[in-house]
């Protein structure tokens, strides 16, 4: 969280470019330029960011993701069991 902050300073409060807050902080620019977004997308000065709690702007800056569906799996036995009883062209991509 301190890089984090520390990217917030050089950018909202010394209004640095992408490139000098990338050699202060030895980081990549794109790197800088993903929490650049983040920080910009949050809204708040550089004050209320300094302010929050390590917590709370960890939660901001990287919310919860949905958990993945999961998709069910086929029966493998039964459709080895159907393409054996199957006299036709049948084959597994069109099952």
């Amino acid at each position: 969280m301190r890089t984090i902050r520390e990217i917030a300073r050089l950018h909202l409060d010394k209004r640095l470019s992408l490139r000098a807050i990338a050699g202060a902080c030895n980081l990549s620019v794109s790197t800088v330029q993903g929490h650049v977004k983040k920080i910009e997308a949050l809204g708040l000065g550089y004050g209320a960011i300094a302010a929050m709690p390590d917590k709370e702007l960890q939660d901001r800056l990287h919310p919860a993701q949905a958990p993945a569906v999961s998709r069910h799996e086929p029966d493998i036995p039964a459709l080895v069991k159907e393409l054996k009883q199957s006299r036709t062209n049948l084959t597994r991509q069109l099952l």
